[in-house]
């Protein structure tokens, strides 16, 4: 009786031990299904931080650089279009005014398609070009603070800027932009024969 009772008993203890095990491995995850440890985690945040970053770089100086074409264009084709207005002022001059190396005056009928003669001011201050056109019985001067606001702002930066007149062809020179710039250097003769006469200078 003794042996059958301690037979039965070991024979338990196997059967329990068995079905601890399979729970053990039951509940024990499947190769490949860990999930991540902290250093793992660390490891990946740090990565995609440097992406991010190195991306992130790249993008804002893909988007300076844009910004900074688009103005150096758009500053271009103002400076284009103002030369080109001067030199048909100046072409189609018949009196020249020069004052100071800053402002041109011109009685003209440079950009008038039915010819009719204006007066026409260019004048180059603080890094701005201004200008102004009045009826010939209207004579022009450099304005001052408060008259400035009246003319016209062509909105370009310039750096320097010196008219001159010989007597024969007006010396345009323009340096626009920053310092390491892009120039204009331009001559201008007048088309006709100019008039002793300073109808549209204003003294």
């Amino acid at each position: 009786m003794t042996t059958w009772f301690l037979a039965r008993y070991r024979g338990a203890e196997a059967q329990r031990l068995t079905v601890g095990q399979a729970e053990k491995l039951a509940t024990a995850s499947a190769p490949g299904q860990d999930g991540m440890s902290l250093v793992e985690l660390i490891i990946y945040t740090s990565l995609a931080g440097v992406i991010l970053t190195l991306v992130g770089g790249f993008l804002v100086t893909t988007l300076r650089a844009e910004r900074e074409l688009v103005s150096a264009v758009q500053t271009t084709n103002t400076t284009q279009v103002i030369v080109e207005a001067i030199r048909a002022d100046v072409r189609n001059a018949n009196q020249i005014t020069v004052r100071g190396q800053d402002l041109l005056i011109v009685k003209t009928a440079g950009r008038n398609t039915d010819l009719t003669w204006t007066c026409q001011a260019w004048f180059f201050h603080d890094g701005s070009v201004y200008s102004k056109e009045t009826a010939t019985g209207t004579p022009l001067k450099a304005p001052n603070s408060s008259e400035i606001v009246s003319w016209t702002n062509h909105r370009i930066l310039i750096n320097e800027a010196t008219v001159g007149f010989n007597g024969d062809e007006v010396e345009l020179s323009l340096g626009v932009g920053s310092a390491t710039s892009d120039r204009v250097d331009t001559t201008i003769k007048p088309q006709g024969t100019l008039e002793i006469g300073q109808t549209c200078f204003a003294g």
